[in-house]
């Protein structure tokens, strides 16, 4: 048995682990079926380039803000590819580029091509100590933004510290919050590792120099429009209302065990990390060791004030971005701790390689049934083929429910509301927020359709129940899910 392991590492490690993460990419999550949130970055692009794409619509006609490089870059691919093919081929891209750095990473921690193999995979379950956050897997910004990531985190490792704020300037154009969560990282990283305050000037400098353009792009919509509109602080409805798993996760009553349990285990890593992993020292192991305890500081100080931050002052800054990061960081520190106590015996080993293949093949037959999700049952084409074909393209539709966010795509009509497509900010999020109150209204009784008339111009109506028999309502198309009335 010693032997055939012997044979297969042997085999593993002569393969370029470029390759070895392009594929693991690929398995898991190439595909031409959109994600959600593709389905909101996609047509917001398609939309920016041809505004006449889905007249006057408002979900996806907005200022494109930090999507302004993806919107350019999807955009342009929209114009002679399908939305599933530019998601196939810009995820494609994507692993090609990202391959690159992320394989430089493993390569400074030596791992192994086949401890690699396992530590990514197992990484690709979930992504995230809590809180949502994810690097691999869609075609959208953040996307294209942690490709600068890990080349920036490889400039750290090498001790490249001024490259590595002009990596963070680089994701920052592609995702501010991503590029700005990042320059924290490095900015700490670099003062506890050099203790040298003029180096993190520079860093600073070059950091605002670089990046000021973008600001100033950025500036004059999101200070121009303030927090408070109508009476309503849009911050936290971006944080309360919208995004809490993402910005607030315990505040979010219906998941908070799942979260507690995923606080928990993030803080036990940070008890490993502190107490048993730090005894291990020298290089690699300091690097490694600092990265974990900045993350897990940043994001056990920012769960301090999510319960405090009311206003949403601080939380709408996404601070549990590094979550991701430092999950990955967490895994190839204690298989490196774990590795420099312990030598595996051959049964272990096996039982590991094992583990890990069955993982990769469970990952590619989930993202295999990804090509079968809702929106390509029969009752859903049925649907959208009755509505492109008998509705007028400027006719707006009202579902009494999000039942798929890829209906105004496939349909090429405006949807009065789509919760996924949330504003990216500025005061378009007040009329998202109302839009989605109004059909809540709705939903619980539709005689509000009369109230609802005097505001907006709706034609349809679609419900996946049979509604009480309404003057305003007439059916004109039913299946076994779906229910779609015109409006009188």
């Amino acid at each position: 048995m010693k032997r055939s392991i012997d044979l297969l590492v042997v085999f593993f490690e002569k393969i370029d682990i470029r390759l070895i993460v392009f594929i693991l990419l690929c398995l898991n999550y190439l595909s031409f079926t959109l994600s959600s949130n593709e389905e909101a970055y996609l047509p917001l692009a398609k939309q920016f380039i041809d505004p006449g794409w889905i007249k006057d619509s408002f979900t996806f006609t907005e200022w494109p803000g930090n999507r302004i490089l993806f919107q350019l870059i999807a955009g342009w691919a929209l114009k002679f590819l399908s939305f599933g093919q530019v998601a196939f081929f810009g995820r494609l891209l994507v692993f090609i580029i990202i391959a690159f750095p992320v394989g430089g990473f493993f390569r400074r921690i030596k791992t192994g091509n086949l401890v690699t193999i396992i530590l990514l995979q197992v990484f690709l379950i979930r992504q995230t100590y809590f809180a949502g956050e994810f690097i691999f897997g869609d075609f959208e910004p953040k996307s294209l933004a942690y490709i600068m990531v890990f080349a920036g985190l490889n400039c750290l490792l090498d001790r490249k510290y001024l490259q590595a704020a002009v990596w963070a300037v680089g994701a920052a154009y592609f995702h501010i919050l991503v590029g700005g969560w990042f320059f924290v990282l490095v900015t700490l990283f670099t003062l506890f590792s050099t203790k040298k305050i003029s180096l993190l000037i520079k860093q600073g400098a070059l950091f605002a120099i670089l990046l000021s353009p973008y600001v100033f792009y950025l500036a004059k919509e999101i200070f121009g429009s303030g927090s408070v509109v109508n009476g309503v602080n849009i911050d936290q409805v971006y944080v309360f209302f919208r995004n809490p798993h993402h910005t607030a996760p315990l505040s979010v009553s219906e998941h908070l065990f799942r979260t507690l349990t995923q606080v928990a285990a993030t803080a036990v890593a940070f008890a490993l990390t502190l107490f048993v992993f730090r005894k291990k020292k020298g290089p690699l192991f300091d690097e490694l060791y600092l990265l974990n305890v900045i993350i897990l500081t940043i994001l056990f100080v920012s769960l301090g004030i999510s319960l405090v931050d009311h206003k949403a002052v601080f939380l709408k800054y996404y601070p549990f971005r590094l979550a991701s990061l430092g999950e990955l960081f967490m895994y190839v520190y204690a298989f490196k701790f774990i590795e420099a106590k312990w030598k595996f015996p051959v049964v272990f080993q096996m039982v590991l390689i094992s583990a890990g293949f069955y993982l990769i093949i469970a990952g590619t037959i989930k993202n295999i049934n990804s090509y079968g999700r809702n929106y390509l049952k029969p009752s859903y084409k049925e649907l959208i083929g009755y509505i492109s074909e008998n509705t007028d393209p400027t006719d707006v539709i009202i579902p009494l429910g999000d039942y798929n966010s890829s209906l105004s795509r496939v349909t090429r009509r405006e949807v009065f509301v789509i919760v996924k497509c949330d504003p990216g900010g500025g005061e378009k999020i007040y009329e998202w927020y109302h839009r989605v109150g109004e059909r809540k209204k709705l939903a619980k009784d539709t005689g509000y359709l009369d109230q609802l008339l005097k505001n907006y111009r709706l034609n349809y109506l679609l419900s996946d129940h049979q509604l009480p028999q309404n003057d305003r309502l007439t059916p004109v198309f039913q299946n076994s899910d779906y229910y779609l009335y015109k409006i009188q």
